[in-house]
């Protein structure tokens, strides 16, 4: 199997590493069970962010399928990640577990670890189910990797009456863009909410500018490393970029600024923009903000590059699961995103679903729909945390902060990042 070696080096960690999850591991339960049984049970690892929300639906789970046991463990984001794959060398991985798209999603697929959904999907008609973007951000190889549960695509997400107050309309050109961003800086108010700890708040405005300089066809091979990463194409991104910064149109200090930090800065009345999806959506209203304050305009580029940066969660299951076993997980995240759900727990659930209409239940501004509709207009490209090799999208992050703080040239992050690129195609 691809590049299962070196995690095999960190079994022996996996009892350690799990202790900490509060909860003991129960055996992995993929195979067929027996028909004598009449309760069937499966094993599911979730993420801590969404712990509150599964715990719910476990209840639900509990009184609508009483013969469909889950057992839950909880992980940190970090640790889900890093679990997961020790899981995998060790053969110990759960039934169902949560996971991102992308490079987190694809390692599975790709060495035979996860059930392919693709003959299930259409058997039962997925394509008048979910959106065409959802399944296609879910298969890799041809193969449907796991069941998308939401989907999020990133646009500017604003204050309406703080844009009012400098006078700003909405821009609709990338140059009428920049413009906003020097009146507001000029009015004193901070352009964009972006909080740099972690690398990849800021990455959303730095891969769109790749998207814009490239264009769709070079960005994609770019992240395929057809293309080199010292194109003229990342050299004029990251000059922008750092244009941007000396401009001061970021928080102070915002390198090292948490991006929840950066969204309170809305809040407060002191920044106008930010870059974000839906999900900022469930954010704003867990933290009683008046959401009918808030607009949402597409970023406009110029070139050959106006697709949104996006991404789905999904849940994927183990490769040897029996049919009964498939069809007991596919009702347990059925149940996990039903309507019956987001009516009970609110602003627990993520939502767009990945459903074919993408709507929104419950309270939601207008730019939500309005989000979706222009990701099926302009199309979607894979978020880049998610579309490069987690190596290298590490080494992304650290680029920018470099290049942001001045110790490197856009040229000398360009080829720090094709560096990066080749050590990862050296590795194996």
């Amino acid at each position: 199997m691809k590049r299962l070696a070196a995690a095999a080096l960190a079994v022996l960690m996996l009892g350690t590493s799990l202790a900490g999850c509060g909860n003991p591991q129960p055996a992995a339960s993929g195979g067929d069970s027996s028909a004598a049984d009449s309760v069937i049970e499966l094993t599911f690892w979730q993420e801590a962010g969404r712990a509150a929300w599964a715990e719910e639906v476990l209840k639900i789970m509990e009184e609508k399928y009483p013969n469909i046991k889950i057992n839950m463990i909880t992980n940190s984001t970090t640790d889900q990640k890093k679990n997961l794959k020790i899981a995998a060398s060790s053969g110990t991985l759960p039934d169902i577990w949560y996971n991102w798209g992308g490079s987190l999603a694809s390692y599975y697929p790709e060495n035979d670890l996860c059930y392919d959904l693709t003959s299930y999907a259409k058997e039962n008609n997925w394509s008048e189910k979910f959106s065409e973007q959802c399944l296609k951000l879910a298969t890799f190889d041809g193969k449907l990797a796991g069941y998308p549960t939401s989907i999020t695509t990133m646009g500017v997400i604003f204050r309406k009456d703080l844009l009012d107050q400098v006078g700003v309309k909405v821009p609709t050109t990338f140059e009428e863009f920049e413009n906003a961003c020097a009146k507001i800086k000029e009015a004193g108010l901070t352009p964009l909410a972006l909080g740099g700890k972690g690398g990849w708040h800021t990455m959303r405005l730095v891969e769109i500018l790749i998207e814009m300089y490239a264009g769709s066809d070079k960005h994609d091979s770019l992240n395929s490393f057809e293309t080199p990463w010292t194109d003229e194409a990342v050299v004029k991104a990251f000059a922008k970029y750092k244009e941007f910064v000396d401009k001061g149109y970021f928080p102070d200090g915002f390198v090292s600024l948490e991006p929840n930090d950066a969204r309170m800065l809305m809040y407060n009345g002191s920044a106008v923009m930010t870059l974000d999806g839906p999900s900022l959506l469930t954010a704003m209203l867990q933290d009683g903000q008046d959401i009918s304050m808030y607009d949402y305009f597409k970023l406009p580029t110029v070139g050959g590059g106006e697709r949104m940066s996006s991404f789905i969660d999904m849940m994927q299951f183990r490769s040897d699961l029996s049919d009964e076993k498939l069809d007991a997980a596919i009702k347990f995240v059925e149940t996990y995103i039903s309507d019956e759900t987001i009516q009970k727990l609110g602003n627990l659930v993520k939502q767009p679903r990945a459903y074919k209409d993408m709507t929104v239940i419950g309270e939601a501004p207008s730019y939500v729909p309005n989000m979706m509709s222009d990701m099926s207009k302009f199309g979607s490209f894979t978020i880049s945390d998610q579309a490069l090799p987690q190596e290298v999208v590490n080494s992304l992050f650290s680029v920018q902060d470099s290049v942001a703080l001045g110790s490197m040239t856009p040229q000398q992050a360009a080829q720090a990042m094709q560096s990066a690129v080749d050590s990862y195609k050296a590795a194996g």
